[in-house]
C-alpha cells in the first residue's frame, strides 16, 4: 500500500500523467485529477475507495478517472518485488563475490543470471550479471562478455545503465551495474497499453539513450522491452549490451562479434537487414526496434506484416503518431531516419502538436460552455481537433477565432523551418 513516504513515485506521476499547473485543463482531466487526489487520500488513510465510485460520481469523466488510477498503479509497480527464485536459484546457491552481498534473482537469460546485491563497501544496491558456468569454457562467449564490459565503461549517460565493477569470482566472470529501482518495460506492458504522453516521455530518453551509444560508435542491437528499464522517478535507462556491435574499421563481412549462438537479436524486433545479415546492422537498426517498441507500448502488440495503424486501434491519436513509426518501420534502411537527431526532432515536433492540440480542445470546451454548441464525438478523422475547430468556427468568439489563427500561423512558420 503507499504511504506518505512515497513522494517521489507521486512527483514521477504527477510530472508524467497530469498536465502542470499552468497549463488549460479540460473539464474531464479536472474532474479526473480531483477524483486521483481523493483516491490517494483514501489509500494513504487505509480505507481505498473504489474506482467505480469515483467513476460513479463523475460518468462523463469515467474514462479519464479509470486512466488516471491505472497510471497511479503503473508507478507504484515499480515498488513491487519479484517473485521468490526458485530452488536452483536459492540463496545457498547464490555465488561468493568479494565486497558484495548478493541477495536475490532479478532475472536469468541465454547468457547467465542477473542478481540483486549490497556493494557492502558503499551500502549500496547494485546488480551483478554473471555468466553461466556452461559458457564459461567457450572462449567466443567470454570474448563477447568481455566486450560488452568494455563497451559500457564508454557510455556515461543518465539513460543508459552504469557499469560499476568487473572481475572473475571463482571462475566465474561477471561485472557489476547500477541497481534500477523499478521494473522493465516488459513487465510494464504484460498488463498495460501505454498512455500516448507516456509513451512519449519512454521513447524520447530511449533516443536520447542511443544517441550517446551512437555517437562513441556503439550499436545495441537488441533493443526490445525487456531492455529498457523505468524507475521510480519515471527515468528510463537502456540495459544489457551484450550483442552491441563497434563501428568498423573496414567492412568485416564475417566478424567473430556478429556470430553468436543462435539468431542474433530478438524476433519481433530485428530489423530486416539485421536478420539477413548481422554485419550490416548500424544505427538505422536500433532505430528500427524503436518504432517496434513505441507501436508496442501504444498498442499492446507487435506490428507484424502489413499492421494496423496506431490511430485505428487506439482512439483520439493523430496519424502524425503513425507517420513516425512508419518512418522507423521502413523495410529499406535508406527510409528510415538516418539518425537519432533525426528522429529526436520527429518526437519535438509531435509532442508540440499534442500540446496544441490538448490547449485547442481546452479553449473549444471553454468557449463550448460559453456559447452552448456541441462538439460531436466522434470524427472519421485522427484528427479530430482541427474538424471540431471547423464545425464549431461560427459559434467562437472574435478573441478565440483569432488565438487559433494565430496558433495556426505560429505552426506553418514551425514546420516550414523545420
Amino acid at each position: 500500500m503507499p504511504t506518505a513516504d512515497d513522494s517521489a513515485a507521486n512527483n514521477a506521476f504527477e510530472r508524467v500523467y497530469l498536465a502542470h499547473e499552468d497549463e488549460p485543463r479540460s473539464a474531464n482531466d479536472e474532474a479526473a485529477a480531483r477524483a486521483l487526489s481523493r483516491y490517494r487520500e483514501s489509500l494513504l488513510a487505509g480505507e481505498p475507495v473504489p474506482v467505480e465510485v469515483l467513476m460513479a460520481e463523475a460518468p462523463q469523466a469515467a474514462a479519464e478517472i479509470r486512466a488516471a488510477v491505472e497510471a497511479y498503479h503503473f508507478i507504484h509497480d515499480a515498488a513491487s518485488r519479484p517473485s521468490p527464485p526458485r530452488a536452483s536459484t536459492a540463496p545457498e546457491y547464490f555465488p561468493h563475490i568479494p565486497g558484495y552481498q548478493i541477495l536475490r534473482v532479478l532475472g536469468e537469460g541465454g547468457m547467465g543470471v542477473v542478481y540483486a546485491a549490497l556493494q557492502t563497501s558503499l551500502q549500496r544496491p547494485v546488480a551483478i550479471k554473471l555468466l553461466s558456468p556452461r559458457l564459461e569454457r567457450e572462449k567466443d562467449v567470454i570474448a563477447r562478455f568481455t566486450r560488452e564490459i568494455q563497451l559500457l565503461t564508454r557510455l556515461t549517460h543518465p539513460n543508459i545503465v552504469d557499469i560499476i565493477d568487473a572481475g572473475v569470482a571463482d571462475g566465474r566472470h561477471y561485472y557489476v551495474m547500477e541497481y534500477v529501482d523499478g521494473l522493465s518495460l516488459e513487465r510494464v506492458l504484460r498488463k498495460h497499453r501505454v498512455r500516448l504522453g507516456t509513451a512519449l516521455v519512454i521513447l524520447r530518453q530511449i533516443v536520447t539513450g542511443l544517441s550517446a551509444a551512437h555517437k562513441q560508435g556503439i550499436y545495441h542491437r537488441d533493443l526490445k522491452p525487456g531492455n529498457i528499464l523505468l524507475d521510480r522517478n519515471a527515468v528510463v535507462r537502456i540495459a544489457d549490451f551484450g550483442l552491441a556491435a563497434e563501428v568498423p574499421a573496414h567492412d568485416t563481412p564475417d566478424d567473430a562479434n556478429t556470430r553468436t549462438h543462435g539468431r542474433l537479436g530478438t524476433a519481433g524486433y530485428m530489423s530486416p537487414e539485421q536478420i539477413e545479415n548481422p554485419s550490416r546492422c548500424d544505427a538505422r537498426s536500433d532505430l528500427f526496434a524503436v518504432g517496434v517498441i513505441f507501436y508496442q507500448m501504444l498498442t499492446g502488440r507487435l506490428p507484424h506484416g502489413v499492421y494496423k495503424p496506431v490511430a485505428e486501434l487506439v482512439p483520439r491519436t493523430t496519424r502524425a503518431v503513425d507517420r513516425l513509426i512508419a518512418r522507423c518501420l521502413q523495410p529499406d534502411p535508406d527510409e528510415r531516419y538516418q539518425t537519432c537527431e533525426a528522429l529526436l526532432r520527429s518526437i519535438g515536433r509531435l509532442e508540440r502538436r499534442i500540446e496544441r492540440t490538448r490547449r485547442r480542445r481546452a479553449q473549444i470546451e471553454r468557449a463550448r460552455s460559453e456559447g452552448g454548441y456541441t462538439i460531436p464525438d466522434e470524427t472519421e478523422d485522427a484528427d479530430h481537433d482541427l474538424v471540431e475547430v471547423i464545425r464549431a468556427w461560427p459559434t467562437l468568439p472574435v478573441s478565440l477565432q483569432a488565438a487559433i489563427l494565430a496558433i495556426v500561423r505560429s505552426s506553418t512558420h514551425e514546420g516550414s523551418r523545420e
